[in-house]
């Protein structure tokens, strides 16, 4: 680090390095890296949740029609315990 005179550029320290252009597109990167993490976990948890979704309905689907079996077997049963 130069070694400065005045009090002033002292006080700066190492941000008086850096021109007010770098330092916004560093905040606009650092702004768009968080952006970019959010919406990566945002796809992630999308993913995840859509494929417990269909998994849920298919359970759902295949708990159905077993209930309709039975209820189906139960009514043969129904009948052939009247004849």
């Amino acid at each position: 680090m130069p070694r400065c005179d005045s009090s002033a550029c002292c006080q700066r320290g190492v941000a008086a390095f850096f021109p007010v252009g770098g330092k916004f597109f560093l905040a606009v990167g650092v702004l768009l890296l968080a952006v970019l993490g959010v919406a990566v976990a945002a796809e992630v948890s999308l993913t995840q949740t859509k494929r417990q979704a269909d998994q849920l309905f298919s359970d759902h689907l295949r708990t159905t029609q077993r209930t309709a079996d039975l209820v189906n077997v139960l009514d043969d049963v129904k009948k052939a315990a009247l004849r």
